[in-house]
Parts: C-alpha cells; structure tokens; sequence
C-alpha cells in the first residue's frame, strides 16, 4: 500500500510577525549583541511541524515585496498597514538566510500574495488526489479553499494546533466556505482596508446570506431587506460589496506555477542549518534537527561525545541505598536533582531525589509515585531516607551541584518537614545567568546543551504537555528514575563547564562570595513570608469596586453617554478617535494605540476640551485602580499559604540583566509607593504578631546617585553628599540661578526627575515628555547639569569608549554586562546600547549593594541571635518584623550594616522605620 501524500504549506510571513511579537517583550540577544528571537522562535515551529506531522510535500510561502493584482484594482488596498517594525526588519535577513540553506521548497509570485499561491498549490494537489492538504495559517480569506481535504490549520503552541475544515469554518464564522467571499464583501476588512458595507458587521452578513445565499442574490432581491438604514447602506455601498469580493477572492487557478514533484520534502540541509544556529548561539534548537530527516545525513549537531553506557540505580533495597550513601558521603562535590508534583515552591510535593558523582551513573530514591489513583506505590520511606539525607546534606565540607537550587531547597524542606540548607552551594542555573545575563530564561536543556554539549531528553517526553499533561509521580519509577538520575549527572558535567568559563571570566569571586550567600538569603525570607490583613485587603477591595463604578459612569458620560468596554483597547480607540476625534499618535500591529504614555501625551501636549482632558484623565484613574485590584488586592488573599497563613513570594535571582532581583507570585517590586492606592496597599502587610511586634523597614537613600557620586569621581556630587547637602535643591540652583534656598518645590520636582533621568541617559526629548516642558528648555536643562556636574560627563564618556572598546562594561564587584548593538551601525540602537552601557555599572553595583547588606544583615542575625525576620527586599528597601521592645536596638543594627557593607567615596545613609504596618514604617 503506498504512503499517504501529505502536503503542508507554511504561511511565511504570518509565523514570522507571530514570533516577532511572542519576544518582543522578552528578546534572545547572543553574545555578539544580535537579536535572534525571530530565528529561534520561527524555526523552533517549523521544525516541531516537520517532526511532529511528517509531511510527504511540504513548501515555505511568502509574499513578494512588489505589488499585486489587487493594487492595481485599487490602490487604498492595505494602505493602512504601516512599515515592517525596525527591530524585525534587522532580523528578517538571518531568517532569510536560514531558510535559504535550510533547502526548503520557498514559493512565491509575482503580482499574487502567498495567500494565492498557497490556495493554487492546494488545489493543484487536491486535484492529484493528495489524501491531506494543510495551509498553516489562520487568515479567514483562505477559510474560502476550505473543503474536505484542503483544511487550514490554526497553529496554536509548538506543533499542536487546530485541524480548521467545513465545520469549523461554519462554526467560526456561521456560514460553509463557499460563502466566505461574499461574507467577507459585505463585512469589510479594516486590516487590509477592504471597504465592505457600512454598518454591516458579522452578525447581519450572516444574516442576509442565510437569508439570500449570495451577494448576488441579495442585490437582486435587495427590495426584500425591509430595515430603511440596512437597505440604504446596502444600496450605496453597492459598489464597494463587489470591489471588496474581487478584492478577497482567493486566485487558486493562477498562484502556482510549478509542480507538486518540486515541493516533495526529502529532508532538511540539517548540517547548514546547524552551523548557522551555533554561529548564532541558537543552541536549543540544534537538538530538533535530530528529528527531522536529513538530505545528505546529519553529521550531528553537536560534535560526537563518546557513547558511554549510563547506569542508572533506583533505591529500592538496603545495598543499593548503601551504595548510594557511600558515593555520596565519599563525593567532595555531589550533584542533587528534585523530582515533584506542582508549580508552587512552597505547596509542591516531592517524587523523587536522584543524585550523581559521576557523569555515567545516578542514583534515584523514589519517594512519593503513586499509581492512577493516587495511591502511594514503590516509594522508600521518607523518614528512613531523611535520617541519612539532612545530615549528610549538611555537612560543612561539601559543595552540592544543583540547578535551580533554591526551588529544590523548598521542595526538600517541606518533605524532610525541617529547613534543610547546605553550607554550600553551587547553582548552575545562576553561573550562567551571570555568564550571559539579560536572556528571559536560563533553561536546563538548553544551558546543558549549550555549554556542556549535553542533550537532556525534555521532561514533556515522561509527562506530556497540555491537556494531556500528567504528574511526574504518576510516571512509572523506572523511566522518572532514568530521567532524574541523568538529569543529576548532567548537572555534576554542567557544573564543570560552567566553574571554567566562571573563572575565564574573572566572576568565580562574585559568583561564591555575592551570588550563593545571598540564594540562601532569599530562601530564608521565602520559608519566612509576610503576612497581610485579609480584612483590609477586603474593605480595599469593595472601595476600589465603587470607585471603579462612579468612574466607569464619568466615563460614559464623557463620552456621549454610550456604554463600552474600558478595557478593550479597540472599543476605546474607536471613541476617542472616531467619535471624539482625537489625534491618533501611534498604531500598532492591532490598531490605533490607547496605551497610557499616548494617552498622557494627549493629556499634556494637546489642547482639548475640557471635557475630553476630564475623560482621559478618568481613563488612566480607572486603569490604575482596576490593574491594583486585579493584581494585588484581589490576588493577595488567594496567595495565602493555608499552613503557613503567610505569603511567600518567589524571589527571582536571574530576572534582570543589571542583577537587581525581581519577585513573582506575587510581584511586591511593582506596588506604588507614592499613589494613595498603593499606600492602602502596603498597609495591609502586617506583623504576625501585632500585639509584640511591629514591621522594621530600612531604606537606602539615593543609592544610584550615591554610586554615581563614586563611579565619577564628580568633585560637587562627592562635596554634596560629604557634607548633606540637598542634592536635587544643589542641581535646581545651579540650573535655574537662584541659591539653593530660593528653590521651589516645582523646580526641585525638575531637578530630580533630571538627576535621576541622566543614570538612563535620558534625552532632551524624552524630558521634555516626562516634565512637559518645551524640548528647548529641556536641553538647557540638561545642558546645565553637566555644566555643574562636569566629572559626571567625563565619566559618561569614559563609560561609554570602554565598552565600545570592550563589548561590555562591569559593576563595582566585577560583575560583567555584555552590551549588545554597541558597535551597531544603526545609530538609535547604538545610542541605546550606550545608555544601557552608562547605566549598567550604577544600577548594577547599586543592585551589588542591596545584596551584600542583605548577606551582612542575615549573617548578624545569625551570629547574634537576633529575634529579627528579615521578610521582604523591594528595591533598596528590606522589611522585618521585630519585636516592638527592641525595635531602637535592632533598628540601629541593621542601619549600622546597611551603611558599612560597601566603602564609597561618599557616605552610604539608609534611613529605618518602624510601625503597625509597611506602610507606618516606611
């Protein structure tokens, strides 16, 4: 019987603009500046297809940078869209190039979209009997091809999509494919500026097709539409109704010139594809390739390892436990891989431990597997093990290789039901965050593969993924035992790679004398948590609930009365620019813009209405209210640990390129400080124990500009700080000509946004902006605080010849930051690269900082025995709780630690506080 033709046609561009904005926010920058998160994500999907659906015919379609037919029938056709954004446009020639080595068939016409030539391919193979025709795509015009074997497929995540035939056409859009064109005459298509109909929308084309079948049956019986305002708009818009089906229809007779022999896949150019990802630093895709026919034979991805047997041992009897204590025990530098059940740190329920000493060998202790019901199966019992594991785990002469430590560190601790911590530990996961940082994840498969070589089989293989996703502990024992065991031994051969490249680097100091003290500070304030009053947080909410209502009803009336989705960023757009008429000032790949630095620039650079100023205003109240309810006042009382009665946030280490950390679940960093909002918030974080304890907050003063006092050796900044001067008062005289007594409020308002401003290396446009000042008087102003501050201008220069000379630029403690685009020939990417390369060393050293006190404060309360809970670190602030009969003692404490644990050229002050709550004490 012979094989099954299947053929897949990829919609090029439509994946390309897909992935460029899944990275936008979060972009894969290589070590030599370039970014490749278009490449990774476009051929990280291709590849999963290829491997997934194992077509027999498979073409790559893209559109020709010329005009079409369409143009030339009417010239408005997509005139709206706007140019390809610049950061993809820097990316398409690497894409382009890898799909040119890669010997994919690419197809493409003259004067016919992809769409076009993708429908004629199909047609031409659903002619020849190909028994599965797919177009990867989700354009609804190519929902008109539809039949019962040329399908879209809707591409959802990786491979896995939805299968779009007859039926789902019908349900999607509520008619079959072959009215499709005509739906799509009468509706229009704002994206691609095709007219339509006025006021008809989907429902009421529905409608008239049910009703009439066709666009040319519905205007020879147009004397049957009875509603006046739909029979007129239907008659003048005539015209438009038939452009606009000329303009949709698919031209499957015309696109497609070659033949279905020419698109029959034989296999990828695996070995080109493979030098042009690791020329790139693209390395986890190297190990999809392996999936994927060859044409010539893969020569490997990565160069050959020599294929030793791996052994793996699961702990089911007292030799094999003996066995494995006495490797253990005997290893100066073990490796330890956690296996569990859940997402939360700190509700997670252990599976299994595996440990390695070797890179060929792993030992697995199952300890919580259970069958499909739930029930404990093959386990070893988990107060046998922990009465060999805490204290050998404990012991001060090892150094345990793991990843992801701090995470294992909670997991262990909630099953051995103590706090178990090593004396010391070697986090894989953070050496190559502070090899490489910036990057959005530091994953084990691709870290292993990266730097060690290593292929990891994913943890989705045991597990699965999605909907058909199961727990690890209902994998069988061997084949979890398997996985752990080598994921231990890949963590013991990661470790070595990754301390070499540390010590190159000149970061094996940092790494063992900041970075591991203070993963252990931060899994000590995340056992600790902080606790919140549920009761405030509810009367909060209801409040907020009011007050969002009454500016929900200012709004409309506003607005000309007419109810609408706040929220919906479209629905807002089409009342401040199609019903107020308002500016638009930016569009984005949705639409017209209605984001909150637009709607600020309207408010302050614009003359409107009084009116029109009161409606924005409202929106961006209601917007500041309704994201505080949804994130913090609804959300906090759902994160209360139901043992523990206490939030315990997830303090990220490896979050930030300039190594200030981060929290999630919740985020504590982004709570307001200066808004009444946010203030009631922070209110609701209390002590324990009101009664005996109270919140101890201690908060670095102007840290940045302190650091930058030191970094430049700025002769005023230093003399400022050395004798207490106003710092902000100091630059508004110098810059206004006035003694520093005679400064207003406003101008030292002005001053400070500038003082704080110059650490971003903030441009006479962007003050402009932020102060709403005209740009002349913006560059004066920054014109004058280099003029008082000259140190700080040969500093900024200095900073920025380095890392032109250097590639990076480097914080006070060594710590090192790679600046992509330094030597970009693009001169906006250049000067952004200069700005991140002068503020890299004050932010980062500032972040050095907050860390090293964290690191002092936590060793005196230990040496000490102090009865003092370090809780949360926002910013240069760290809360406490504390007992409210010592709180001046320990105040001082802190304060005096604080201040001594760096030696600047100016003074290091941080101010304490205490009261009933963090917002008292702050």
């Amino acid at each position: 019987m012979s094989e099954k033709r299947k053929l897949l046609l990829l919609d090029s561009f439509a994946l390309a603009f897909r992935m460029f904005y899944a990275y936008a926010k979060n972009p894969l920058i290589n070590k030599d500046g370039l970014d490749v998160s278009l490449v990774h994500g476009y051929w990280g999907t291709v590849l999963r297809i290829l491997a997934k659906h194992k077509p027999t015919h498979f073409a790559i379609v893209r559109d020709v940078s010329a005009p079409t037919f369409r143009h030339e029938l009417y010239p408005e056709y997509k005139a709206n869209r706007g140019p390809m954004p610049e950061e993809m446009a820097k990316q398409m020639p690497l894409l382009d190039e890898a799909i040119q080595v890669s010997g994919i068939p690419v197809l493409a016409e003259k004067g016919y979209e992809a769409d076009d030539v993708m429908a004629a391919a199909a047609e031409v193979a659903y002619r020849e009997g190909f028994e599965e025709i797919f177009l990867i795509t989700k354009d609804k015009d190519l929902s008109q091809v539809v039949n019962d074997r040329i399908h879209l497929f809707h591409l959802e995540k990786g491979a896995d999509g939805i299968d779009f035939g007859p039926a789902e056409v019908k349900e999607k859009y509520g008619v079959p494919p072959e009215q499709i064109r005509d739906y799509l005459a009468l509706m229009g298509d704002s994206a691609d500026n095709v007219p339509g109909v006025a006021k008809v929308g989907p429902k009421t084309a529905v409608q008239l097709l049910t009703e009439f079948g066709s666009l040319d049956n519905l205007y020879a019986n147009l004397d049957k539409v009875t509603k006046k305002g739909l029979h007129d708009n239907l008659e003048k818009g005539k015209e438009n109704a038939f452009l606009s089906r000329e303009l949709v229809t698919i031209q499957s007779s015309r696109g497609f010139k070659g033949t279905l022999n020419e698109l029959e896949f034989r296999g990828l150019e695996s070995d080109a594809l493979a030098k042009l990802f690791k020329d790139n630093e693209i390395f986890s895709l190297l190990r999809f390739l392996e999936n994927v026919p060859s044409k010539s034979g893969f020569s490997g991805a990565l160069p050959k390892r020599e294929a030793k047997p791996f052994e793996t041992v699961v702990v089911r009897t007292t030799k094999a436990f003996n066995e494995m204590t006495a490797a253990v025990e005997a290893a100066e530098s073990p490796a330890i891989s956690v296996l569990f059940d859940g997402e939360n740190q700190m509700e997670t329920a252990i599976v299994g431990v595996a440990f390695a000493t070797e890179t060929d060998k792993g030992f697995y202790v199952p300890l919580g597997h259970t069958d499909d019901m739930g029930i404990p199966l093959n386990n070893i019992d988990t107060e046998y093990f922990s009465d060999w594991f805490v204290p050998a785990f404990t012991i001060a002469e090892k150094k345990w290789r793991m990843f992801s430590a701090k995470t294992a560190l909670h997991v262990l601790s909630r099953a051995m039901d103590e706090r178990v911590e090593p004396p010391a530990v070697l986090d894989a996961q953070i050496a190559a965050w502070l090899l490489s940082p910036g990057e959005s994840k530091y994953e084990f498969e691709e870290l292993c593969l990266r730097h060690a070589g290593i292929e990891i089989t994913a943890k989705e293989s045991l597990v699965g993924r999605g909907k058909n996703e199961i727990p690890i502990s209902r994998v069988a024992v061997e084949d979890a035992g398997e996985y752990a065991a080598k994921t231990a031994a890949a963590t013991f051969e990661l470790w070595d790679s990754l301390q070499k490249k540390l010590n190159e680097c000149g970061l094996e100091k940092h790494f063992n004398e900041t970075e591991m003290p203070i993963l252990k500070v931060l899994f000590d304030m995340e056992e600790n948590g902080a606790s919140i009053q549920l009761k405030s947080l509810e009367e909060l909410s209801k409040d907020f609930s009011e007050r969002l209502e009454k500016i929900t009803e200012v709004i409309y009336q506003l607005s000309g009365g007419k109810p609408f989705n706040i929220a919906s960023p479209k629905q807002l757009a089409e009342v401040l620019y199609d019903d107020l008429k308002l500016k638009v000032l930016k569009k984005t790949a949705t639409g017209r813009s209605t984001d909150s630095a637009v709607l600020d620039r309207l408010l302050h650079e614009f003359e409107l209405s009084e009116a029109d100023a009161a409606l924005i205003q409202a929106i961006l109240n209601y917007r500041e209210i309704k994201k505080l309810q949804n994130t913090y006042v609804e959300v906090l009382p759902t994160l209360v640990n139901k043992e523990t009665h206490r939030i315990h946030t997830n303090f990220v280490q490896w979050g930030t390129a300039t190594g200030r950390l981060s929290s999630r679940d919740p985020n504590l960093q982004n709570i307001p400080v200066r808004s009444d909002e946010g203030k009631k918030i922070r209110a609701a974080f209390v002590p324990a124990d009101p009664e005996n304890n109270v919140i101890l907050s201690a908060d670095y003063s102007q840290i940045e500009l302190r650091m930058l006092a030191h970094l430049s050796e700025d002769e005023k900044l230093i003399e400022a700080y050395n004798s207490g001067t106003d710092i902000h008062a100091l630059t508004a005289a110098a810059v206004f000509g006035k003694e520093p007594s005679a400064v207003t409020a406003d101008e030292r308002r002005r001053a400070k946004v500038v003082n704080f401003g110059v650490l971003y290396g903030m441009t006479p446009f962007r003050l402009s902006r932020d102060l709403h000042i005209p740009m002349g008087e913006a560059k004066a102003f920054i014109d004058g605080y280099f003029n008082l501050y000259r140190g700080v201008e040969a500093y900024v220069e200095k900073i920025k010849k380095f890392a032109h000379e250097h590639g990076y630029v480097e914080t006070l403690t060594g710590r090192r930051r790679e600046i992509p685009g330094i030597d970009s020939a693009d001169r906006t990417e250049c000067q952004m690269a200069e700005r991140m390369a002068v503020n890299t060393p004050v932010q980062g050293s500032a972040a050095d900082l907050i860390k090293t006190a964290m690191i002092r404060v936590a060793n005196r309360i230990q040496a000490d025995s102090l009865p003092l809970t370090m809780i949360l670190q926002v910013h240069d602030e760290l809360l406490f709780e504390c007992p409210r009969n010592r709180v001046n003692e320990l105040g001082k404490i802190v304060q005096s630690e604080m201040q001594n644990a760096m030696t600047l050229r100016v003074p290091l002050v941080a101010s304490v506080g205490f009261g009933a709550n963090w917002l008292e004490a702050h």
